[in-house]
């Protein structure tokens, strides 16, 4: 009889032991569930916030942006200084716009490139697809 007893004894302790274990659990879940709500209640207070600032003022009448066809340039810095106006997503934008059918004044205008760089793509793709065996 004292062996069931003992053996009853350690059940209800290890039942309350899951018990309050279980409860701990839940009470980390709320404090952890508290915190992310005050986290997400002043990330919308900081956007609310950065969303109510006036927009940004445009740019005066005055300043005339460069021709299209003409690349961009610092101030002082001469022609044969220039460096390529034909980045990696300008050029694939180009070869893009070309495969459509585009004409080449057309690429030029929407990239703001100059018309013979345009053309040097033209070529480079062309020889490129010829030593590849595929003609375009």
């Amino acid at each position: 009889m004292t062996g069931f007893l003992i053996q009853d004894g350690m059940v209800a302790l290890g039942l309350i032991a899951s018990l309050s274990l279980f409860l701990a659990l839940k009470w980390e879940m709320q404090l952890e569930a508290r915190k992310r709500r005050r986290a997400i209640e002043e990330l919308a207070a900081r956007f609310r916030a950065a969303t109510s600032l006036p927009p940004p003022e445009p740019p005066p009448a005055s300043a005339t942006p460069p021709p299209v066809n003409e690349p961009l340039l610092p101030p002082g810095a001469t022609a044969s200084l220039a460096r390529s106006g034909l980045n990696l997503n300008r050029r694939v934008q180009a070869v893009r716009l070309l495969r459509r059918g585009e004409d080449i004044g057309h690429v030029c205008a929407v990239l703001g490139v100059p018309r013979r760089e345009i053309e040097l793509l033209v070529r480079v793709q062309r020889l490129a697809a010829e030593r590849s065996g595929r003609v375009t």
